[in-house]
């Protein structure tokens, strides 16, 4: 049986796949007002908001943009709190819209300590862009302590990355002054892609409203209009919503806080997994992210070609590093509802599969 431990999409319910045949509705209809109806205060009660979440049928990428064209404008000030490659696009998408930058990055695999961060804040930002749980580096920054700290100093937009984030774990949205996160619908909501999720704060739909907004169809100030009023802005994944619908009612039956510790026991049972096959986990116990590890393999290994041997001769199938890492890290994910055993079995196969890798063509293996 495949063991399917990619960062996203990840693996779906049957049930949740099975809401997708569900009959198509007008997204002008009663009977969409009830499915949205239905749907947004669950992802409220996950991203921690009585706020707007606003479903928006596009890649997690094209949420992030939806942000940075509807909030920022050209020449503002915005701080790049970078953990890794996501991060990096958040800059470059913000970049693109105008912004202008001021990057402020940890080394890949480590966070931004609070502190620095509240000392570049003092210069006078518009905005600043921080990514909840780096999925290049399997990090999660401490989302909590670094929005604290920014209030504490600064009345600037905090614009959140937490794609693979929501629904692993608290964000706390209106507790923290947030102003927008931006999540999807294929990582630990454990959904088909399709959707991006986005939540916004009052005075950040204000912003969106202003002119200057930089996107016609990714327009938040729109499609908040459209959402008060029991609809989307354009015609949207249908389907995907469906399923969405089914898998918050899974969440809602076994409870948000279970859930997330769920994510929790099984992200650190990968780790001791790992670290039993005398390998090494990127990121230090703190800041280890609930919904993806990364593994550094010993070299020579290629992780590429380890991959490869995964894929082929167990049918485990992981994800490999980025930029920097590609040759030489695993990300293995594990949100959503995931069983335990298969990432302890994913953990045996990269033992096996890093000596079957290392063992040259015609010679025999063992142990496989």
């Amino acid at each position: 049986m495949r063991n399917y431990r990619v960062t996203g999409p990840v693996e779906v319910p049957q049930h949740t796949l099975a809401a997708m045949s569900t009959r198509m509705v007008s997204h002008r209809s009663a009977g969409f007002r009830e499915l949205i109806g239905a749907i947004t205060p669950r992802l409220g009660t996950l991203f921690g908001t009585e706020g707007a979440v606003l479903p928006l049928t596009c890649s997690g990428t094209g949420g992030i943009e939806a942000v940075a064209a509807s909030l920022l404008r050209p020449g503002d000030r915005v701080l790049s709190v970078q953990l890794g490659y996501f991060g990096e696009r958040f800059a470059d998408i913000a970049t693109h819209h105008g912004a202008q930058i001021d990057v402020l990055a940890a080394p890949w695999g480590q966070i931004v300590p609070t502190e620095r961060i509240t000392e570049r804040l003092a210069l006078g930002y518009d905005a600043v862009l921080l990514t909840h749980n780096e999925t290049s580096t399997g990090v999660i920054a401490p989302l909590g302590e670094w929005a604290r700290a920014i209030r504490a100093v600064s009345d600037c937009l905090i614009l959140v990355d937490a794609v693979s984030s929501v629904a692993a774990t608290e964000i706390g949205f209106d507790a923290l002054g947030l102003d927008a996160v931006v999540t999807v619908t294929q990582k630990a909501l454990a959904c088909p892609p399709g959707l991006s999720l986005v939540a916004v704060s009052e005075r950040a739909l204000a912003r969106a409203a202003e002119p200057g907004e930089g996107s016609y169809y990714l327009n938040l100030a729109r499609a908040a209009e459209h959402a008060r009023q029991g609809t989307t802005t354009y015609t949207p994944a249908l389907s995907v919503l469906y399923a969405l619908d089914t898998a918050l009612a899974e969440i809602e039956k076994e409870g948000v806080e279970t859930v997330w510790e769920r994510h929790d026991r099984t992200a650190l049972r990968c780790r001791e997994a790992l670290r039993a096959q005398g390998l090494t986990v990127v990121p230090d116990e703190a800041n280890s992210s609930p919904t993806v590890t990364a593994v550094r393999l010993p070299a020579p290994a290629d992780a590429e070609r380890v991959r490869e041997v995964l894929a082929a001769e167990h049918d485990v199938w992981v994800s490999s590093g980025r930029g920097p890492w590609k040759s030489e890290v695993l990300r293995i994910g594990h949100m959503g509802p995931v069983d335990p055993d298969d990432v302890d079995a994913c953990a045996l196969a990269i033992g096996v599969a890093l000596r079957s890798a290392a063992t040259p063509v015609g010679v025999a293996r063992t142990g496989v």
